[in-house]
């Protein structure tokens, strides 16, 4: 009898594994799901010996700035990122501390953050980047991958664009809200993209900010403010208060 198995050659990031057992007779148990987290080793380190500045190579730990290729950890420091700068890494794991991010940061395969960012630039998640987001948000989001959006999310003068998938998962507490603070927000779902507000029973989705739909925006139980559709719009239940330019409503 097998007891154990390999998972091989796998790319980092996160992934669910489902396992189950076959008797002899072919009767075959629930599922045993366990989520699992793939992460390389980080090829540069982010020391902040000189400044807080991104852009200085004598804070990292090769004394180079970090490339395309790279694995980047900043190690729970406060990092700057200046206006008119672009950060591109293969993955970034910030740890807990703060990136102030002023200019543009692109993380084009793995993307891992427990911190804050914070600042007016923009952060881009590549197409095999599954992530998720919560908390305040003062930048502006490109997701190109798997956003997971849990519990309230506020847009400080941000804008989400989605050219991948968005989902929003009223887990604890039971209640995923989106809204917007003084300085306002939108989310832009771009024509090929998904994205997805299922509540499922005792479970609630509320979303301020306007929405302009191209893609495929899918609805159940949800509360919306403003939806603007140019793309397919599916909705179960719930409410839309002031939907315009509908394309289709199923």
């Amino acid at each position: 009898e097998e007891t154990s198995f390999a998972l091989e050659d796998l790319a980092p990031g996160r992934y669910s594994v489902s396992v189950y057992a076959r008797n002899s007779v072919g009767q075959v148990s629930a599922a045993a799901v366990r989520d699992i987290n793939l992460n390389p080793q980080c090829s540069i380190s982010f020391t902040g010996e000189v400044s807080s500045a991104w852009n200085v190579a004598g804070n990292w730990s090769e004394s180079r700035i970090p490339g395309t290729g790279d694995w980047a950890c900043l190690n729970s420091s406060s990092v700057t990122i200046p206006a008119g700068s672009t950060a591109r890494v293969a993955g970034l794991i910030t740890g807990g501390g703060t990136t102030t991010l002023n200019g543009t940061l692109v993380a084009s395969t793995y993307f891992e953050s427990s911190g804050a960012m914070e600042g007016s630039g923009t952060f881009e998640a590549g197409a095999t980047v599954r992530w998720s987001l919560s908390g305040s948000v003062s930048v502006d989001v490109v997701n190109r991958g798997e956003l997971t959006v849990d519990g309230e999310l506020r847009l400080d003068g941000a804008t989400i664009t989605n050219f991948g998938k968005i989902r929003l998962d009223p887990g604890e507490p039971l209640f995923t809200w989106i809204y917007t603070g003084e300085d306002g927000g939108e989310i832009f779902n771009k024509s090929g993209a998904t994205f997805t507000a299922i509540a499922p029973d005792g479970t609630g989705i509320q979303i301020d900010p306007p929405v302009t739909n191209e893609g495929t925006l899918q609805s159940s139980s949800v509360t919306w403010n403003s939806v603007t559709n140019n793309g397919r719009l599916v909705v179960n239940e719930g409410s839309l208060d002031s939907p315009t330019n509908v394309g289709l409503l199923t």
